[in-house]
């Protein structure tokens, strides 16, 4: 019987948890694969899901073996729904936190059809008369607020691949 094997990435906003497993698990990204068989019944190409498993980080002590484990789609996307609810709630009401150095100067571009106006009357769409705010809200728009880590003169925005490149420039220099 034919079968294939798919492969994804998900990623997790926030530390969550599974049903199959009695931890919480770190946020970030994750590969799930699912292998499925061919239904040879039928006249048109179908699947049958026969197996989704995670590929888990490895621990403290180990952090290069990796783990797997067999979870039941429902239990994950229950957990990939959780985890979005909170991240669209924390967004809702991010916290307040200033990340750039006393001697970085923030810029603000503008052009000719905003130059000069100030508060809601800056940010207001010429089409529809609201403000970007109320637009972002009608049509259900995110603010979302990214985090980077520097290394000399590059940005990363996620830390394993800044932490990859200080170590091969440490081997090298």
């Amino acid at each position: 019987m034919a079968s294939r094997t798919t492969a994804r990435t998900v990623t997790f906003w926030e530390p969550f948890e599974l049903e199959e497993l009695d931890e919480e698990l770190p946020s970030g990204d994750y590969i799930v694969e699912t292998d499925e068989e061919r239904l040879e019944s039928v006249s048109f190409p179908a699947f049958r899901r026969i197996l989704t498993v995670i590929h888990l980080r490895g621990e403290a002590p180990h952090p290069g073996r990796l783990r797997t484990l067999a979870v039941a789609p429902q239990s994950l996307d229950a957990a990939l729904a959780r985890d979005r609810d909170r991240t669209r709630q924390s967004r809702r009401n991010p916290p307040i936190v200033e990340t750039a150095k006393p001697d970085e100067r923030r810029t603000t571009m503008t052009d000719d059809k905003t130059a000069g106006k100030t508060g809601a009357d800056a940010a207001e769409t010429p089409a529809t008369g609201m403000t970007e705010e109320g637009e972002m809200e009608r049509f259900g728009i995110e603010r979302v607020r990214t985090e980077y880590f520097r290394l000399g003169e590059y940005r990363y925005t996620n830390l394993r691949d800044a932490l990859n490149q200080a170590r091969r420039m440490a081997k090298t220099g």
